[in-house]
């Protein structure tokens, strides 16, 4: 058995492809990949899609060991890496049992769920889930999925709590009926202002506008926006 070694890959290499061999298993000392799938289009084409990135202490390339198939995705290096390796052989000899306690406690965690109850899903329809997916820990504040990006995956917290926070645009809304200020860049002297207050009606003593409420009412009946400025 070979002890694992440490090999640096830098951007845009390919470190697995879909289809090939499994030789190695891979954790990420440093830096990102890629997790590539191949999908197609309703009309056939075939085309390639990131349905993970993995950073530094996630690991890759135990799915074609476990189930002795070929890989199943293919893995680019999105940033300079370092990537411990371990041979198939050291894999075979000590990973399974870890994997086997993860893929165990993720098999019962799923069965417990109703939207997987086994009146809908079969034994080997949850068996396929927990090998496919993964265990992710997040620190606190870390944005899982953004608002309004499109996602492939589907999240359940098994510990701990997430906020759900929806990006609303808060608009003011006019009544119905009420029609729109008008737009001006007009600046309304003191004494404008006043002869407008007389003339409707909200001066009749002749006392000067000194209030900003009372201006901003005046203005508000004419439908023009009241803003407060510095003078200089």
């Amino acid at each position: 058995m070979y002890p694992p070694s440490v090999c640096r890959v830098e951007e845009g290499r390919i470190v697995l492809k879909n289809g090939h061999v499994g030789l190695n298993f891979y954790f990420i000392y440093s830096g990102s990949v890629f997790v590539n799938q191949e999908d197609e289009t309703r009309q056939g084409r075939v085309f390639s899609r990131t349905v993970a990135t993995l950073s530094r202490g996630d690991s890759f390339g135990e799915l074609a060991l476990l189930q002795d198939i070929r890989r199943t995705a293919t893995v680019s290096v999105r940033e300079r890496c370092e990537l411990l390796v371990v041979d198939r052989d050291v894999f075979a000899s000590v990973c399974p049992r870890i994997f086997d306690k993860e893929l165990a406690e993720k098999h019962a965690f799923i069965k417990g769920l109703d939207l997987f109850s086994s009146s809908y899903w079969s034994l080997e329809a949850i068996h396929a889930l927990s090998m496919n997916s993964q265990i992710q820990e997040y620190k606190i504040n870390k944005i899982i999925v953004g608002d309004s990006s499109l996602e492939d995956w589907i999240y359940i917290c098994m510990f701990g709590k997430c906020q759900v926070i929806r990006v609303l645009s808060l608009k003011k809304t006019r009544p119905e009926g009420e029609q729109p200020r008008k737009e001006s860049d007009v600046v309304l002297s003191e004494e404008i202002l006043q002869l407008l207050a007389s003339a409707s009606g909200q001066s009749t003593s002749g006392e000067p506008l000194d209030r900003g409420d009372s201006k901003e009412n005046l203005l508000s009946s004419l439908q023009l926006d009241y803003v407060r400025t510095s003078k200089v």
